[in-house]
């Protein structure tokens, strides 16, 4: 496919390191193959935290353009989120033009100068999948179908309520259900709970590409299962996986578009799904048999997204896998990180070697080094006291110092000391990451985030945690939510729902809605802003008296305009970041609830015979049933993607889920704050016993015996992955200073009991690696 080359690959690399780019390429000879190998070769390229692999896939698909001449429409590149797939396109687009700007600046003929300022680096195909999958679903669609509307999670649980569990008659044999479902996850799931078990196992279903009719163990799941996936058809509504579904069959049947692609760039391989895996299989077929080739990056050291699908065997068997796509690959690892220091990372390498029984299941591969040029090499921290309360407080005074006074002092073992300071940073450089960053705990207790903010902030420090209070519960929400229905539900039907409605949701969650009318109410009396010159109690009065009839003698009103109206006297919902997160994920499930009833988001109301206006009861029923009473039932989660960059004056308080793909010079990482006994209760997020009962290990087990994709691990093993490889992200999210903190009795004992965690170094076979109190990491306790 090689026409005459625009550039040589020295000219190009002279481009790269030149000083309107410079990437030290030619100094790595990992990343020099893997950018500079023949466009022929497939890659599958180990890249482990740090070593630059979105550097490496921007410059291959840059050498590619430049030096091989490949049309930049021909290629495909995908990563697992949003802002990863933005990063990588910025990439591809920025130093695209720093190269073609040196590349001009060479004794071309005119010929190859035109085709130099002809490239067009947009025309790159890059995204997630998803993304990827509902532009192609668009643009080749039959001319008299309408493209499929694409729903998010809230919006399927409503549908999977109202559509798969009321309306298959399930509600009438709800005994059976419970018995079924209690037989799947050793448990009955709660009301707000039991569509979202019921919609995850559809979802897993769906990408590991087992038919429903298979679930006849379970008649009564299916049948639900079987509702919601009939509504969606009817509706020419798709959830991710049925879109992902469908663009595998574009992938199949259509050679226009499959085969207009020749080189394939799959990026976080780790995280793939069967169904995912089965459509970069076609691509990566069509492009190796027009002599094209793909590079597929990822590290199953980092796969931390089983709980959503992911298999990791994919990637650590991609050779075998691939066979049938007629691909071989030339594997290429990228050990070298240029993110931590050398004793941050010669941490988590020993951390992800230290149990014997994960070496089994990791590819081998060369252990991490530290490349960084410039760096103080602060010995790895710890701090362990004997409640959250008190840890908070001394964290706290910890950031303090680094970011209002002249830094943080502190001995080490040798006696040498050290100064960690603020330098040219800010807030933002510092985040603390745990399993949840919930502030409160399942029974209400106060965990370490609610302590460290309310401590930060009593010195002035501000925190960014959209997720760390319950989105039902966050003032703002609430407020929103009762205003909007004083004003479409003056007279409160909600009292009066039917026993089907009641199935819907247990009584705690109309008990929130009529907690968020009651706070309401009071803010009207209490608010003292004016909107325009008109205050909150006149205008919620006006809003359900003053309205203009139509020619039926119906009046109607948009909802989201009424929200967006109330918020005017929300000052929390607008006047700070997380409140302005929170505000646009009610707008979303606001927007979104069309869906659910095909109609406009618009509340009727008619003038009776007394000469009043009185609301719909319908129009009211279904914004109640669609909107709100999913918020309340805790169903609606932050979206990742609305929470946009982090904030630069702002602690960061994340789970490590969320940390992924990210780094900060100040990294804590909460190792056991939340330990304070060995109870069985907290198992799963320490040290997982076979006793247990694990959802997404259920299902897993269930779909394996369902399907010709076995898995062979116990349940008991994969748990005990999981941990490990979430602590490994996390202890290398940390590019300066890495700091471990928890409770003193996890790391001591209490009572002369220890308390077995993964976090602190406890292997599956029940050994203490790192010893008591951590003794064996040559940790600095402060």
């Amino acid at each position: 496919m090689t026409l005459t080359t625009m550039i040589t690959v020295d000219e190009f690399l002279n481009c790269a390191e030149s000083e309107a780019l410079r990437r030290d390429v030619r100094s790595n000879a990992e990343q020099l193959r893997a950018i500079t190998s023949d466009e022929s070769k497939s890659l599958k390229v180990i890249a482990g935290p740090g070593s630059g692999k979105t550097t490496v896939i921007a410059l291959r698909i840059l050498k590619l353009i430049y030096v091989d001449e490949v049309p930049p429409a021909c290629i495909f590149a995908t990563t697992f989120t949003k802002k990863a797939a933005e990063e990588i396109r910025s990439r591809i687009e920025g130093w695209g033009e720093k190269i073609r700007g040196e590349a001009k600046k060479l004794p071309y003929s005119e010929q190859v100068r035109t085709k130099i300022s002809d490239i067009n680096f947009s025309a790159v195909v890059c995204g997630t999948i998803d993304s990827i999958a509902q532009q192609a679903l668009v643009d080749y669609r039959h001319p008299a179908e309408a493209p499929p509307q694409v729903i998010d999670e809230p919006v399927s649980l409503a549908l999977m309520n109202k559509y798969g569990y009321m309306r298959s008659n399930i509600f009438q044999l709800r005994a059976k259900l419970e018995e079924e479902m209690n037989d799947l996850y050793g448990k009955i799931p709660k009301g707000s709970e039991r569509n979202k078990r019921l919609l995850d196992l559809n979802c897993r279903l769906k990408e590991n590409m087992v038919p429903l009719d298979r679930l006849d163990k379970y008649p009564c799941i299916k049948k639900c299962l079987e509702s919601y996936n009939e509504e969606l058809s009817n509706s020419n509504l798709v959830d991710y996986p049925l879109l992902e579904s469908k663009f595998l069959d574009l992938v199949r049947n259509n050679a226009v578009y499959a085969d207009s692609f020749r080189y394939i760039f799959v990026d976080e391989y780790q995280d793939t799904n069967i169904l995912q895996e089965a459509i970069y299989k076609q691509l990566i077929k069509c492009a190796v048999a027009h002599g094209g080739s793909c590079m597929v990056v990822g590290d199953d050291d980092q796969s931390i997204y089983r709980f959503r699908g992911s298999r990791v065997n994919l990637f650590r068997n991609l050779e075998n896998r691939m066979n049938d796509a007629g691909v071989e690959f030339e594997t290429v690892f990228l050990s070298a990180n240029y993110r931590s220091t050398p004793n941050i990372v010669d941490f988590f390498n020993r951390y992800i070697i230290l149990d014997k029984g994960l070496q089994s299941a990791r590819i081998m591969k060369p252990q991490m080094e530290s490349k960084r040029k410039e760096y103080e090499n602060f010995p790895i921290l710890g701090m362990f006291r004997d409640d959250p309360d008190s840890l908070a407080k001394d964290l706290s005074d910890f950031i303090c110092a680094i970011l209002k006074g002249n830094g943080f002092t502190f001995e080490d073992k040798d006696h040498k000391l050290w100064t960690i300071a603020k330098g040219d940073g800010g807030a933002a450089d510092i985040v603390l990451l745990l399993n949840s960053p919930a502030e409160y705990s399942s029974n209400n207790k106060q965990r370490l985030p609610y302590y460290l903010r309310n401590n930060l902030e009593n010195n002035g420090i501000t925190v960014y945690n959209p997720r760390g209070r319950d989105f039902q519960n966050t003032e703002g929400v609430d407020l929103i939510c009762g205003l909007t229905l004083l004003c479409i539900d003056p007279q409160n039907h909600v009292s009066t729902v039917s026993r089907e409605d009641c199935a819907y949701a247990p009584s705690d969650v109309y008990n929130k809605i009529v907690d968020w009318r009651e706070k309401a109410e009071g803010y009207i009396r209490q608010c003292d802003i004016k909107v325009g010159g008109v205050s909150l109690q006149n205008f919620v009065s006006n809003w359900q008296s003053l309205r203009v009839l139509n020619s039926k003698g119906w009046i109607d009103a948009s909802l989201i305009d009424l929200m967006y109206q109330l918020m005017a006297w929300i000052p929390s919902m607008y006047r700070s970041l997380d409140g302005l997160v929170y505000l646009q994920a009610v707008m979303n499930i606001a927007n979104n609830s069309v869906f659910v009833n095909n109609s406009d988001r618009k509340i009727f109301f008619k003038l009776d015979e007394n000469g009043k206006y009185s609301s719909d009861p319908r129009s009211v029923k279904n914004a109640i049933q669609d909107i709100f009473i999913p918020i309340a039932s805790g169903l609606v989660n932050i979206d990742e993607e609305l929470m946009g960059d982090e904030p630069y004056n702002r602690i960061n308080i994340m789970s490590i889920h969320q940390a992924k793909g990210l780094e900060f010079p100040i990294t804590i990482v909460d190792v056991a704050s939340d330990f304070k006994i060995n109870s069985p209760s907290q198992r799963f997020k320490r040290y997982p016993d076979p006793k247990d009962h694990d959802v997404t290990s259920s299902d897993e087990d269930l779909i394996s015996a369902l399907s010709p994709e076995k898995i062979t691990r116990s349940q008991t093993d994969r748990c005990f992955d999981d941990l490990y490889r979430k602590y490994y992200v996390a202890f290398s999210r940390a590019q300066d200073v890495l700091l471990l903190v928890g409770l003193r009795r996890s790391i001591y004992g209490n009572k002369g009991k220890t308390i077995p965690n993964v976090g602190t170094g406890w292997t599956r076979d029940n050994d203490w690696a790192w010893g008591n109190g951590l003794e064996k990491l040559n940790i600095t306790m402060i």
